[in-house]
């Protein structure tokens, strides 16, 4: 038998259709791989998140960094409407940020005529790191008096010379009675740099004895850590599986000293010093012009006695906070807990007291409360 000879138009649609079946297989593993990948990734978020629910403590930052966001005028700030839960104290802290960016309950720029209203600055410490919102030394100082509200302006990782801008810009739009800075530290030196952890930000320089605001909308972040750091965020708020993994990576590869850094030489400590009494000299020379008043918290001692020969209200709270148990457990930046929180609040409350800074009864608020 002889055999069958196939026409050329069998011959090529054979041809053409072994490549359309080829790719198609190709196609289809490429198809099941992704969806592999996808459902073991799909697992281990699943797997993180009950990971998450069950343990009493993790090793997470104490402050999500999914609040947080790049600002152009302030370097960063806090994301209105953002909520995050962080567990590394070893219970549940809730970090809920209202519309205007700051964390608390929603408060309007206008106040009634009855109401005494406290503004607070500061860094972390102000703003309540590892600490809930009730337990706040801001919050605890509005207790000890009636009638007052109290609005916290405190950002983590703020310099006073982006708090002095935060009063300039935002602050006085509250009507404030009474502006309360918190000046715990100079940590990193931050009110003498442009950048801090790789985050552009403002800067204040003296200029012929005047303080002169540079980098100001911020100009000088790289364009791949702000994408980085944006990743980072996006990642911790949609990913507890990426959170946990990072924070485990910090917590063992970043150690304390690396954190707290070294100490800086005496000179430029002596320029770090200058340049804070000139900023809180303006805070207080602002306060002065709207007609509020204005008190220091420190444990700076040269800022404490600056002010103090100064003329201008302090409350030198070093040695009261000098005990290693008012510090947040397994905190190496040593934030304050809620004990040393109330030893704030109340000697602050005393002060204000005794000095008749702030009123203690509702007529007296009604009376003198106004601006």
């Amino acid at each position: 038998m002889s055999k069958e000879t196939k026409k050329p138009s069998e011959t090529a649609a054979t041809t053409t259709s072994r490549p359309r079946r080829s790719r198609f297989r190709s196609l289809l593993r490429w198809l099941g791989i992704g969806l592999y990948v996808l459902g073991l990734l799909v697992l281990l978020e699943i797997g993180a998140r009950v990971t998450w629910y069950l343990i009493e403590r993790s090793w997470g930052l104490v402050l999500p960094q999914d609040i947080s966001r790049f600002d152009p005028i302030y370097g960063w700030s806090l994301v209105p409407g953002a909520h995050a839960v962080s567990k590394a104290t070893g219970r549940p802290v809730h970090y809920d940020i209202n519309a205007k960016g700051l964390r608390g309950p929603e408060v309007a720029y206008e106040k009634p005529e009855y109401m005494y209203r406290i503004l607070f600055l500061g860094d972390s410490h102000t703003f309540g790191f590892g600490v809930p919102l009730n337990q706040q030394f801001p919050a605890l100082i509005g207790g000890y008096f009636p009638g007052v509200d109290v609005v916290n302006m405190g950002v983590s990782g703020y310099g006073i010379d982006q708090e002095l801008l935060q009063l300039t810009r935002e602050g006085f739009r509250y009507h404030p009675n009474l502006v309360i800075a918190y000046v715990p530290h100079y940590a990193d030196l931050r009110h003498l740099r442009d950048t801090v952890w790789g985050m552009g930000k403002p800067l204040y320089k003296l200029e012929d004895g005047k303080l002169v605001l540079t980098n100001c909308p911020v100009a000088n972040n790289a364009w791949y850590r702000v994408w980085a750091l944006n990743a980072d965020r996006f990642l911790s708020h949609w990913s507890r599986a990426y959170q946990m993994v990072r924070d485990t990576v910090i917590h063992f590869v970043i150690s304390r000293d690396k954190l707290i850094g070294k100490t800086p030489p005496l000179a430029v400590m002596n320029e770090a010093e200058r340049m804070g009494e000139a900023i809180i000299d303006e805070m207080a020379a602002q306060c002065a012009s709207h007609k509020v008043r204005f008190l220091l918290v420190t444990r700076v001692g040269r800022l404490a006695i600056h002010c103090m020969t100064s003329n201008i209200p302090c409350v030198y709270i070093g040695t009261q906070l000098s005990n290693e148990r008012l510090n947040l457990p397994n905190d190496p930046t040593r934030h304050p807990n809620e004990a040393a929180n109330g030893i704030i609040a109340n000697t602050t409350a005393e002060f204000m007291a005794a000095h008749g800074i702030c009123p203690r009864n509702r007529q007296a608020v009604a009376h003198g409360g106004r601006r």
